[in-house]
């Protein structure tokens, strides 16, 4: 077995958690590259900027997920996926370092997200900035994925074929998961809408922004038009679910390992203190 096949099998192992031989250090020849500065700290991504190197946080399986945000085009960011696993550099992949540790941008595989609550498309994950690549980088990453230039990978030969066909698989889960949210998320506005259009004028004119219901809070940020919901301290972490029942029916807003918040875009003509504080709640998954 050769030390890339070897590589791959790790990679797979990492992906599928299933147990492998120790894989022994391996040289592949690539391009040499030069450090970027890169900021000192992780922090929490608020405004997302051209350059900036974002990782997702928890990944969407077992394997880090980070990406690169190219640049903005008519409302979205395009966005690069990035993989440690730098050893399968292909002629599309750019190589970076990232804090002193290397990755490929991997351009063949770049999607777009729209620019309009970003950081809010990636279900309830965090996102981290993590650092930021130079302009120079950047433009050379344009270059490679518009074909002007090579990246910094050899052949393509089996191999490295299956490790691109697991990364692409990997990230269309990321971009079909925001497709469905964002349909799912349209859909239930729409319903809220028109529930609370059949409220009685009493209630629906009472509508405060905070309310709680039993192992939960929320509030509701009217200027973003955003539901956050917190549940209690004690239940973050646990496998639970967070359901809204109206009219004998049940909405699922999340399932799963409960983060301390989750955020979900709610029109403001869809938000209704009243449907949530008869409706929201909190049961076992």
């Amino acid at each position: 077995m050769t030390p890339l096949k070897k590589l791959l099998e790790l990679y797979k192992s990492m992906l599928y958690q299933k147990e492998v031989e120790e894989v022994e250090p391996i040289e592949v020849e690539v391009k040499p590259i030069m450090a970027e500065d890169f900021k000192d700290n992780a922090c929490v991504l608020e405004d997302p900027s051209p350059g900036d190197v974002v990782e997702i946080v928890p990944s969407y399986d077992n394997l880090e997920m980070t990406f690169l945000v190219l640049r903005e085009i008519n409302g979205f960011y395009e966005v690069v996926p990035m993989s440690p696993f730098y050893q399968f550099a292909s002629p599309r992949d750019v190589l970076v370092l990232v804090e002193g540790r290397p990755y490929i941008v991997q351009t063949e595989l770049s999607f777009d997200v729209p620019k309009k609550d970003f950081t809010r498309r990636f279900g309830n994950a965090t996102l981290f900035k993590v650092g930021e690549v130079g302009r120079e980088t950047l433009e050379r990453v344009k270059r490679v994925a518009r074909g002007e230039e090579e990246g910094d990978g050899g052949m393509v030969g089996e191999v490295k074929e299956e490790f691109k066909r697991l990364e692409a698989k990997r990230w269309f889960a990321v971009f079909t998961s925001q497709i469905a949210e964002e349909e799912a998320l349209q859909e239930l506005s729409t319903l809220l809408e028109e529930l609370k259009s059949e409220l009685p004028l009493s209630a629906s004119e009472q509508e405060g922004v905070r309310g709680r219901v039993e192992g939960l809070e929320w509030f509701y940020d009217e200027i973003d038009e955003v539901l956050v919901i917190l549940p209690e301290d004690e239940l973050v972490g646990k496998k639970k679910k967070v359901v809204l029942e109206v009219e004998g029916e049940e909405i699922t807003l999340f399932e799963g390992e409960l983060p301390s918040k989750i955020e979900l875009p709610l029109r403001k003509e869809a938000y209704s203190y009243t449907l949530l504080e008869r409706g929201l709640k909190l049961k076992d998954a």
